[in-house]
């Protein structure tokens, strides 16, 4: 019996990890359709800004430490009012094709996870 729990108690995260991450691929290819209408050729790289959310300081300075070996870099880090109350806000130099983005986006959302964080996102200026 204990088996058939921890079987249920494996399927669980595995669904709910794919519902956070095809939303993430989905949010992901709505801001790459909006850029697309607004003529952005999406392979030139620029900046690309991404929010994150946690509930403590230690997972948001965390966080921050791991990121950086994938050379994003810390913007800012302030306090919010919000179920998660520091927002980290970091960037890098990135293209916006929907592959590009799906690597990164989904790269950050593993790691806010890992630190019980809140991925809000990224946005990026229109580039023609």
């Amino acid at each position: 019996m204990r088996k058939l729990y921890l079987i249920l108690f494996a399927l669980i995260i595995v669904v709910s990890w794919n519902r956070s991450e095809q939303k993430r691929i989905t949010e992901d290819e709505h801001v790459v359709e909006y850029l697309k209408r607004n003529g952005d050729n999406l392979v030139k790289p620029r900046e690309v800004f991404h929010w994150i959310y946690f509930k403590t300081e230690l997972e948001a300075d965390n966080f921050i430490k791991e990121t950086e070996n994938k050379n994003f870099i810390f913007v800012s880090k302030r306090k919010v009012e919000d179920n998660y109350p520091i927002q980290v806000e970091l960037k890098r130099i990135d293209k916006v094709d929907i592959k590009s983005v799906n690597e990164y986006s989904l790269y950050l959302l593993e790691v806010t996870e890992k630190y019980n964080g809140d991925y809000d996102g990224w946005e990026t200026s229109v580039e023609k």
